[in-house]
């Protein structure tokens, strides 16, 4: 295990769940409810290898699962394959799907959540709304506490539901239940802050080691916006696994803008998908959350959502070339050029992605860096020799 990983399962198997919560020994943190979980893990099971890992495999395989959901029910098979390549294959999805931490948990709850806000809105009338609505609240409020990510996107997705159902009903019934299980919702974070989210925030810690992973916003806008840019490429490698930052990017927008302005199918998953990226930036302009490697994984999902619709919307602007060949020349020359550069751009993206997943498995070894505790103890023990003679107390 890496150290980090060793200090939270020292965490987790040599305290009570009742002592789980407040701070953390070695100033490790996470979610209570994965604690809980990861505990009872090591109850039952042990504390083998597959036993201590296995709560984040089976998150892992969640996530895996969720994409699979989304492009069978919104997305054409281009765009359903891509996204399922993006996250079986994305090089720190499968990563840390293999460790010991609850990075897998984040990225789950983080694509899970803005996919089920997508199906409430799609509810087909007042009385599914409803429930839909108490569902996905109570999703929310049940996922804070196994992953920071469903903490992160509830939000943001929150108030686009406001918004729809304000539109929608003038705020009335729905206006009601939404209020109610809101404020469960509230309720909820309050108890999970008091006990556990405030211990890491306050962590002297953890702040000084992620202050330089903030932007600099005391410094003023420009130097704000010039620190944004100059994190669009280390995030698209790490913890977006791609290799190809401007087409990282240029796909992951395009597809979402893409699934917005069509006002079709993917309007919803759009309209939700688009509001991860924005509250990982929210929360690192308020200094919360860094948007800086592994604390940005939860996001990740969702921007290769963005790149599988990227691949759906080349593939309909190449249906409506076909259907409408007698447009005039300039609309269809737009038309196939804007195809041919989306397609292009997703299946740039998609294949390096899978590239370097598929090398990072094969050449991962299989302890980290040739660093195995368990053989040096060992050694240490047979190597040891009773001690023949003590130093003598000192002269008074």
């Amino acid at each position: 295990m890496w150290v980090d990983e060793e200090m939270l399962a020292l965490n987790v198997r040599d305290r009570a769940f009742h002592q789980l919560t407040g701070a953390l020994w070695l100033d490790q943190s996470a979610p209570l409810g994965w604690l809980a979980l990861e505990r009872l893990m090591m109850i039952g099971l042990g504390t083998g290898e597959r036993a201590v890992r296995l709560l984040t495999v089976l998150f892992g395989a969640g996530t895996l699962a969720t994409a699979v959901w989304i492009g069978r029910r919104w997305m054409g098979p281009v765009g359903a394959v891509v996204l399922a390549a993006l996250c079986a294959f994305g090089e720190w999805i499968v990563f840390f799907t293999l460790e010991l931490k609850h990075y897998s948990a984040d990225t789950f709850w983080a694509l899970l959540l803005p996919a089920l806000a997508a199906w409430t809105l799609e509810a087909p009338d007042a009385a599914a709304t409803r429930r839909r609505l108490a569902g996905w609240w109570a999703a929310a409020t049940a996922g804070q506490w196994l992953g920071n990510g469903a903490l992160f996107v509830t939000p943001a997705c929150g108030v686009v539901l406001w918004v729809a159902c304000w539109r929608r009903d003038g705020w009335r019934r729905d206006g009601r239940v939404f209020a109610t299980a809101g404020l469960l919702w509230l309720g909820s974070f309050a108890l999970c802050y008091a006990i556990v989210l405030g211990h890491a925030i306050e962590n002297a810690y953890l702040k000084n080691y992620w202050a330089f992973a903030f932007p600099p916003t005391a410094d003023g806008a420009r130097a704000t916006l010039s620190w944004l840019g100059t994190q669009l490429g280390p995030f698209a490698v790490k913890p977006g696994g791609s290799g190809l930052p401007a087409l990282f990017w240029s796909s992951c927008a395009g597809g979402i803008a893409f699934a917005i302005a069509r006002r079709s199918r993917w309007f919803s998953l759009g309209i939700m998908f688009a509001t991860v990226p924005l509250s990982a930036l929210v929360l690192g302009l308020l200094h919360i959350i860094p948007p800086f490697e592994r604390l940005a994984l939860w996001s990740v999902p969702a921007l290769y959502a963005g790149v599988g619709l990227c691949a759906d919307g080349s593939a309909w602007l190449a249906r409506r070339v076909f259907r409408e060949r007698r447009m005039a020349l300039p609309a269809l020359s737009g038309l196939i050029t804007t195809g041919i550069a989306a397609g292009l751009a997703a299946g740039a993206v998609t294949v390096d992605v899978v590239r370097r997943g598929v090398s990072a498995l094969e050449h991962r070894p299989r302890s980290n860096y040739g660093l195995d505790d368990r053989s040096s103890v060992r050694w240490t023990l047979a190597a040891r020799r009773p001690a023949r003679w003590r130093p003598r107390a000192p002269a008074l």
